[in-house]
């Protein structure tokens, strides 16, 4: 939207610096702390009034019983409503590597590709941060099976040729 060429420049409420507005009704500058005052100065007068305290309190709480933080996460991080995530949940029974459940005291999180931002399934803590570590590619997690493959017959034979040069 650009500024309207009619409408003279006036000083912004919060900052006092002088901007040209939108439309007659504009009574702050585009600076964002001066947006995040204006605000917090609606949000005190709202919340001053008679009976918003208990408001407050109530949509809290309704947003806690709804799930609260954790479907905040969801649908933000993954666009995952909770009933989905409880779904999928039911249908995988846990972590998808391991086979822990929450039943188990494991924290379960959501496994997604950071490339395309697909969800993968549902994973443990540990499973999740152990495929990150191995940068989720195919060949990093098949070089891991190989070495837990092989590293038992390397250490034998690495003695056998220690004993053999003594």
């Amino acid at each position: 939207m650009k500024p309207q060429k009619d409408i003279p420049e006036k000083p912004c409420l919060v900052c006092d610096q002088l901007f040209q507005p939108y439309r007659e009704t504009s009574l702050i500058c585009k600076e964002y702390s001066c947006k995040r005052e204006m605000y917090n100065i609606r949000w005190r007068k709202w919340r001053d009034q008679p009976g918003s305290a208990e408001k407050i309190k109530e949509a809290r709480d309704t947003w806690r019983e709804e799930g609260g933080p954790r479907r905040t996460e969801l649908l933000r991080k993954y666009n995952l409503t909770l009933e989905e995530y409880d779904n999928l949940l039911k249908k995988t029974g846990g972590c998808q590597i391991c086979g822990k459940s929450e039943a188990d005291g494991v924290k379960l999180v959501v496994d997604h590709c950071h490339q395309t931002n697909k969800l993968r399934g549902i994973l443990c803590r540990g499973c999740n941060a152990s495929l990150g570590q191995l940068g989720d590619t195919l060949e990093s997690i098949q070089n891991a099976i190989e070495y837990l493959e092989n590293s038992s017959d390397f250490i034998a034979e690495f003695r056998c040729e220690q004993d053999r040069l003594e």
